[in-house]
């Protein structure tokens, strides 16, 4: 699939009309926190949205990264944060 995306990614913006340089752009939206004024911008908290197209390859790129990684035995036995079915708590052994 990883030699298959450029080709894909190509012609979806092709197609679409998407331009590179949109899948590098993003848009910062505010959500109000419920408390405090809505004036006050510590009230809210920013969610970056981004181009869809630039989340999906963004996805598939890190999933390939991970499984060679994986494979070639590239991540150390403790890197279990953002590993599937391994999670930190798995880590509080050696914090205790």
């Amino acid at each position: 699939m990883l030699i298959r995306l450029p080709a894909l990614v190509k012609a979806i913006i092709n197609v679409g009309g998407v331009g590179a340089e949109s899948l590098l752009e993003t848009t910062l939206q505010l959500l109000y926190k419920r408390t405090g004024s809505t004036a006050n911008p510590a009230n809210s908290r920013g969610i970056c949205t981004s181009h869809m197209l630039g989340k999906l390859v963004e996805t598939t790129l890190a999933q390939q990264f991970l499984s060679t990684a994986e494979a070639e035995h590239k991540l150390h036995e403790s890197q279990n944060g953002f590993r599937p079915r391994r999670g930190t708590r798995d880590n509080t052994w050696l914090l205790s």
